[in-house]
């Protein structure tokens, strides 16, 4: 269903307003926001979409570089391109320049990882920042100067796996205020412990590894769809068992079970059908009417027609999900709950779409109402 214009009546009751400056905006990619499209913890994503059997291998370094001839060949022969974030110590190493320039012209997803490696938080008080937001620039900076002569800037290359794989909201925050997209793999499956040592408490084996990767994948009911999985380049001498020799023989297993590769950038991009889902391209989903927030006060007296769903537009967050207050009894007196919808707006600056779904109605709750920019509940809207 395309969006009214202005002075269409919908469902014969109430003519919905749109002013220009909420047309569709035009598709950034990366999202500035991509929590609202993927999973994410502590504002980084942690998985892709799960509507296919796709999933994404990514291989991070700092030191080591043992596996990367092998993971190249393999990734090669099977046709697979995946995503390389190395630290810039990595980057200026001579001896893995020539694996990194060959990972290039494969056509291979280049990325950054911190320049020296730095743990951003405290790994028993994760919202313990260690380091500041200058630092934490500067690091993030040099790293891509080292990948600026291999060819990649922050432009062409904004998706970031945090050093350790461990951050916070705060470290998220900084990383976007800097134009790129902090990423980390999708938990379960242990991979990330293939840099133990025999003489460490945790150390995992490859080949329980590779157990617990097929076991999570039959117990998760969508499998491994959408999964960022992560492997080591290369580990410590200490760890003989490498993980990366196992790698062409789990791509065999996960094929064989339907799943197919995207390089990451692949898999966490977001598509116009997933950020503005009014606007035009294919929908699948019940036609949906987009109004400005205030004007649900000007008369919504029944749900949008033939089932489908209404949108406020011209808010930027929304806590809670209750929305029963006497003022939404009286305009729309169907509605029950509002969520932000996540694949409708694209980002900070845009309009954050709200749902409003018919049910039972909960008690109302002020402190649960909608939050405008300035922070002000703003309740009145339902």
């Amino acid at each position: 269903m395309a969006r009214p214009k202005a002075g269409v009546l919908v469902g014969g009751a109430v003519a919905i307003f749109l002013a220009s400056g909420f047309a569709c905006p035009p598709v950034a990619a990366p999202l500035r926001d991509p929590c609202r499209v993927f999973a994410c913890d502590q504002g980084g994503i942690v998985r892709g979409v799960t509507s296919s059997r796709r999933l994404a291998l990514i291989f991070t370094g700092g030191s080591f570089a043992d596996g990367g001839e092998h993971i190249r060949a393999v990734l090669k022969k099977r046709g697979i391109r995946a995503g390389f974030f190395f630290t810039g110590d990595f980057y200026r190493t001579p001896e893995f320049q020539g694996l990194i320039r060959g990972l290039a012209a494969d056509g291979h997803y280049l990325g950054p990882h911190s320049d020296k490696h730095l743990l951003y938080c405290d790994w028993n008080d994760r919202a313990k920042t260690l380091v500041t937001r200058d630092e934490f620039r500067r690091d993030l900076l040099a790293n891509f100067r080292e990948m600026g002569r291999f060819g990649v800037t922050k432009d062409s290359a904004p998706y970031f796996i945090p050093p350790y794989e461990w951050y916070n909201a705060e470290i998220a925050g900084w990383a976007r205020e800097m134009g790129l997209v902090l990423f980390n793999f999708s938990p379960g499956t242990s991979s990330n412990a293939d840099y133990t040592t025999a003489s460490m408490k945790g150390y995992l084996s490859s080949e329980a590894i590779c157990g617990r990767i097929l076991a999570y994948e039959k117990k998760d009911p969508k499998g491994l769809n959408g999964f960022i999985l992560l492997i080591h380049i290369g580990t410590d001498p200490e760890r003989t068992d490498k993980l990366y020799l196992k790698l062409e023989s789990l791509i065999t297993e996960l094929e064989r079970r339907g799943y197919s590769f995207a390089r990451i950038d692949e898999l966490l991009k977001i598509n116009s059908q997933q950020t503005q889902e009014g606007c035009p391209g294919k929908n699948t989903e019940a036609p949906r009417t987009y109004v400005r927030g205030i004007q649900l006060l000007q008369a919504l007296e029944r749900p949008p027609p033939n089932g489908g769903s209404l949108f406020l537009r011209g808010l930027t967050s929304v806590k809670g999900r209750a929305f029963g207050s006497p003022l939404a009894r009286g305009l729309y007196p169907r509605a029950s709950t509002a969520e932000v919808d996540p694949r409708a707006s694209p980002g900070p600056g845009f309009p954050v779409p709200v749902l409003a779904r018919p049910g039972p109605r909960p008690p109302w709750n002020p402190a649960k109402g909608i939050e405008s920019d300035a922070g002000r509940v703003r309740s009145f809207l339902f």
